[in-house]
Protein backbone atom coordinates (compact mmCIF):
# COMPACT_ATOMS: atom_id res chain seq x y z
CA UNK A 1 0.00 0.00 0.00
CA UNK A 2 1.10 3.64 -0.71
CA UNK A 3 2.84 5.51 2.44
CA UNK A 4 -0.43 6.75 4.17
CA UNK A 5 -2.94 4.91 2.44
CA UNK A 6 -3.58 2.62 4.96
CA UNK A 7 -4.03 4.90 8.03
CA UNK A 8 -6.08 7.31 5.63
CA UNK A 9 -8.19 4.35 4.70
CA UNK A 10 -8.63 3.37 8.12
CA UNK A 11 -9.93 6.79 9.09
CA UNK A 12 -12.69 6.85 6.40
CA UNK A 13 -14.09 3.65 7.16
CA UNK A 14 -14.03 4.41 11.05
CA UNK A 15 -15.03 8.48 10.89
CA UNK A 16 -18.45 8.38 12.15
CA UNK A 17 -16.80 6.94 15.43
CA UNK A 18 -13.84 8.86 15.00
CA UNK A 19 -15.77 11.67 14.63
CA UNK A 20 -17.92 11.09 18.27
CA UNK A 21 -15.32 10.37 19.98
CA UNK A 22 -12.38 12.58 18.99
CA UNK A 23 -14.65 15.40 17.12
CA UNK A 24 -12.25 18.93 17.29
CA UNK A 25 -9.23 17.39 17.75
CA UNK A 26 -6.20 16.40 15.73
CA UNK A 27 -5.67 12.62 15.38
CA UNK A 28 -2.37 10.69 14.88
CA UNK A 29 -2.53 7.06 13.25
CA UNK A 30 -0.18 5.09 12.69
CA UNK A 31 1.15 2.30 10.44
CA UNK A 32 -0.40 -0.07 13.23
CA UNK A 33 -3.52 1.74 13.21
CA UNK A 34 -3.21 3.03 17.04
CA UNK A 35 -5.36 6.40 16.68
CA UNK A 36 -4.12 9.19 19.82
CA UNK A 37 -5.91 12.20 20.04
CA UNK A 38 -4.25 15.99 20.63
CA UNK A 39 -5.89 19.30 21.21
CA UNK A 40 -2.95 20.84 18.73
CA UNK A 41 -1.55 20.67 15.30
CA UNK A 42 1.60 20.95 16.94
CA UNK A 43 1.54 18.23 19.88
CA UNK A 44 -0.12 16.11 17.79
CA UNK A 45 2.77 16.30 15.01
CA UNK A 46 5.65 16.55 17.98
CA UNK A 47 4.09 13.08 19.08
CA UNK A 48 3.63 11.57 15.86
CA UNK A 49 7.25 12.46 14.56
CA UNK A 50 8.75 11.64 18.20
CA UNK A 51 6.85 8.27 18.41
CA UNK A 52 7.07 6.60 15.04
CA UNK A 53 9.36 8.54 12.76
CA UNK A 54 8.60 11.31 10.01
CA UNK A 55 6.78 9.44 7.17
CA UNK A 56 4.52 6.87 9.48
CA UNK A 57 1.98 8.51 10.72
CA UNK A 58 -1.34 10.30 9.57
CA UNK A 59 -1.98 13.49 11.04
CA UNK A 60 -5.80 14.49 10.81
CA UNK A 61 -8.07 17.32 11.95
CA UNK A 62 -11.21 15.23 13.25
CA UNK A 63 -14.25 17.32 12.67
CA UNK A 64 -17.61 17.19 10.76
CA UNK A 65 -16.54 20.34 8.54
CA UNK A 66 -13.22 18.79 7.15
CA UNK A 67 -13.88 15.35 7.58
CA UNK A 68 -12.84 14.41 3.99
CA UNK A 69 -9.96 16.65 3.92
CA UNK A 70 -6.76 15.39 4.08
CA UNK A 71 -4.03 17.78 5.32
CA UNK A 72 -0.50 17.48 4.64
CA UNK A 73 2.26 19.04 6.63
CA UNK A 74 5.65 20.68 5.77
CA UNK A 75 8.47 19.73 7.84
CA UNK A 76 9.74 23.63 7.82
CA UNK A 77 6.27 25.13 8.58
CA UNK A 78 4.77 23.05 11.33
CA UNK A 79 6.57 24.03 14.57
Amino acid sequence: MIALEKQYNYYMEHETELLEKFGGQYLVISDALEVSAFASKKEAYMYGADTYGLGNFLLQFCDYETAHTVHSINIRLAI
